[in-house]
């Protein structure tokens, strides 16, 4: 993105680089010149207009959306290690429980080339946090639930955690629902407390996004963002229109 912005003002600085001396000449030489220079001021002119049109093409591309994504769920269930992981492609040096909350930003790209600016803000999962923990909800498009495949107590508490987010925002916030630890699950299956079936059942009744991960080995880290990401998009751009609809039926009536 610099190099694009540092291109695009490296041809400005030209344009009016070629204008400027343009018009010394015609000071310089006078009036008789004035056609000659003006016909070559067009055909500078159209050679720049073509260079910025390609320019605004490829801008196209790092149109760039803010989402601010939530992570939450009981505390020891992976929620920093999915951060660590998807932000930086590895895992915390030392397994620490969040103080309050921790936030990393990452750029995806959509499925429709808009280059999307990811705010993910981990929170504590211990309850002297809840106030600090809310307040993030509210300004959230996104969240997602992590629960730990081999603890039944995390499921338990993500109808909880479900609550609050949806008493704390929009109702239009995207929610996915995450398992983490699959890798233990995929070496021994017999770790494994809350079943694949019964978790997606519950996702679906209760209209979210669902998704097994490991945080450990990285597995299905890129793709829970990049789906919630999506259907964050997908989601705001109805919203977009009707306000837009909104504004040219009220200046319609003005």
């Amino acid at each position: 993105m610099k190099n694009i912005n540092k291109t695009f003002f490296l041809i400005i600085q030209q344009l009016f680089n070629r204008i400027f001396f343009i018009v010394i000449y015609v000071i310089l030489f006078g009036k008789k010149n004035i056609i000659s220079s003006y016909k070559k001021l067009i055909i500078v002119l159209k050679y720049y207009k073509w260079i910025l049109l390609k320019i605004i093409q490829s801008l196209k591309v790092i149109i760039i959306s803010i989402l601010q994504v939530v992570l939450t769920g009981d505390t020891k269930v992976g929620k920093t290690n999915i951060l660590y992981k998807f932000t930086k492609n590895s895992l915390p040096k030392q397994s620490i429980p969040t103080i309050g909350v921790e936030f990393c930003t990452k750029f995806i790209t959509s499925s429709d080339n808009q280059q999307v600016k990811l705010q993910i803000w981990d929170t504590a999962g211990q309850d002297r946090y809840k106030s600090i923990i809310i307040s993030h909800f509210r300004r959230s498009s996104g969240a997602i639930i992590v629960y730990d495949i081999t603890q039944e107590k995390t499921f338990q508490s993500v109808i909880n955690w479900l609550k609050d987010i949806r008493d704390q925002t929009d109702k239009d916030v995207v929610i996915m629902l995450v398992g983490n630890k699959k890798d233990i699950v995929d070496q021994k299956e017999d770790e494994r407390k809350i079943s694949y079936g019964y978790a997606s059942d519950f996702a679906q009744q209760n209209g979210l996004l669902f998704e097994e991960i490991s945080a450990y080995t990285g597995e299905n880290i890129e793709k829970i963002f990049n789906i919630l990401a999506q259907a964050i998009i997908k989601r705001k751009i109805p919203e977009q229109q009707q306000k837009l609809d909104c504004a040219k039926e009220k200046q319609q009536i003005e």
